[in-house]
């Protein structure tokens, strides 16, 4: 995943970037990408973008390496004043008690949503894939 060509987001827009990524990342690895963003998403700044880019990249990273899943849903919208984030699979989902090693992109993704002083949450079920949630506070 490391060599495909991350688009410029302050050129193209956040919306578009991901846009650009997710179709990248079906395209090379053969997984569907649903990404559905809410047109009414707003608030979140440059630098803001670019993490919550990041987390969606490790994300689909995790599930295109890990899951050998055949779908992804990534859901962006707002509600009042949180930017929320879903991203999913139909994958073959792990054991959250049983971790056998350090999940370094796990990791990343609550690190940068905790630059962002938001909320991570996972969930995953064994041969029914996992599921990410994100809340990020606007402003």
């Amino acid at each position: 995943m490391e060599d495909l060509v991350l688009p410029p987001i302050h050129e193209t827009g956040f919306v578009n970037a991901l846009k650009r990524y997710a179709e990248g990342v079906g395209r090379r690895y053969g997984i569907k990408v649903h990404l559905k963003i809410q047109k009414d998403v707003s608030g979140l700044g440059n630098e803001k973008e670019i993490l919550v880019f990041r987390i969606i990249q490790e994300a689909l990273n995790n599930i295109v390496k890990h899951a050998h899943a055949k779908n992804a849903w990534v859901d962006m919208g707002q509600i009042q004043q949180m930017i929320i984030l879903a991203i999913r699979d139909d994958g073959k989902g792990f054991s959250l008690k049983r971790k056998k090693k350090a999940n370094y992109g796990l990791y990343y993704m609550r690190e940068r949503t905790n630059m962002l002083d938001g909320r991570f949450a996972i969930e995953s079920t064994i041969n029914k894939g996992t599921k990410i949630l994100i809340s990020i506070p606007i402003g």
